[in-house]
């Protein structure tokens, strides 16, 4: 077994589709009741939202209390994916705002950082192309926050994105986060060449940082389907080419390179249970450069979601699902 599993088993969400009706409302109703928190509900009554993304993750919850009503094998794996990507981020999100993990009800935005920085996420969630992109860092400081660290986000376009603070080490770390549509070798070194202009302007204030960049490739690679616990193929020159880039005097400032991307895997055949496992993967490259690196438990080791889909009695479909 390699480095990726044993975190991601340790940092899961498990959310059960199907049975009762109240497994359906204490589990995806919650998951939908945090973008309606994060947005109003009154947001997602306004037709023109209907393209963002935040408004296709709520109508995926909406197809979830559907599908809580209905037998596995009118389900489709495309379909089931998106439920177990919103599960994936909903309990960061409750994390990152101090709120209860366990009922997945989410705390106080003033958890997420001072006012500047709310106004900045406030105004920036509301933009279409940004939101993805927001929530890469969301999810980065979230990741830190569950693991008991102090994380301040740095809303700024010369600073990095997100800093983390240990009680073990007596360094912060500046996280540039980064997220990329396409995966060719020039967009990769532009974006470890910005993380490395960014962390070095934060250098200039705390001269013995730690900088890392994070680079998802989610959306330039999709999401893989795990048949066991290797790297994707598709991630092999991916990988080459993030390596390359932390060598000889360029890009010095990243000390170290966390690459993420998606993956999922199913257990089970209709008409049995059927469990999704939605993944977030990372590899870490350090700088060659870089003589004293931090492990992947001080950087970033992924998150999973666990999405069971079951058989439920034909006579429950609930009404008013917001289709």
């Amino acid at each position: 077994m390699n480095e990726i599993m044993p975190a991601v088993l340790r940092q899961s969400t498990f959310v059960v589709v199907g049975g009762s009706k109240s497994k359906i409302v204490e589990g995806i109703m919650r998951e939908k009741g945090i973008l309606e928190w994060l947005y109003t509900k009154e947001w997602f009554q306004v037709t023109k939202n209907s393209n963002h993304p935040a408004f296709m993750r709520w109508k995926t919850c909406n197809l979830a209390i559907q599908w809580g009503g209905s037998k596995p094998d009118s389900m489709r794996i495309e379909q089931m994916l998106p439920i177990a990507r919103v599960a994936l981020d909903a309990s960061l999100l409750v994390k990152l705002t101090e709120g209860d993990l366990m009922n997945l009800s989410p705390g106080k935005i003033e958890a997420v950082g001072d006012a500047k920085v709310r106004n900045e996420i406030s105004a920036r969630k509301l933009v279409a192309n940004q939101f993805e992109d927001l929530f890469v860092e969301l999810y980065t400081a979230a990741w830190h926050k569950r693991v008991g660290r102090t994380v301040t986000l740095l809303q700024g376009n010369r600073l990095p994105d997100v800093r983390v603070d240990f009680d073990s080490i007596p360094f912060p770390v500046f996280i540039e986060c980064k997220r990329l549509k396409v995966s060719s070798a020039k967009t990769i070194q532009k974006r470890i060449n910005d993380a490395s202009k960014k962390i070095e302007t934060a250098s200039t204030t705390y001269p013995d940082a730690y900088g890392a960049a994070l680079l998802d490739f989610s959306a330039a690679l999709g999401a893989f389907e795990a048949i066991d616990n290797s790297i994707p193929e598709k991630m092999h020159d991916v990988l080459g080419i993030v390596k390359n880039c932390l060598r000889g005097e360029k890009n010095t400032h990243v000390k170290s390179a966390i690459v993420v991307w998606d993956d999922f895997h199913v257990d089970g055949e209709v008409p049995q249970p059927v469990l999704l496992t939605s993944g977030r993967r990372a590899k870490i490259f350090h700088h060659e450069k870089n003589q004293n690196p931090l492990g992947r438990e001080f950087l970033f080791e992924g998150n999973a979601s666990h999405l069971l889909m079951q058989q439920t009695p034909d006579e429950f479909m609930p009404e008013n699902a917001g289709i």
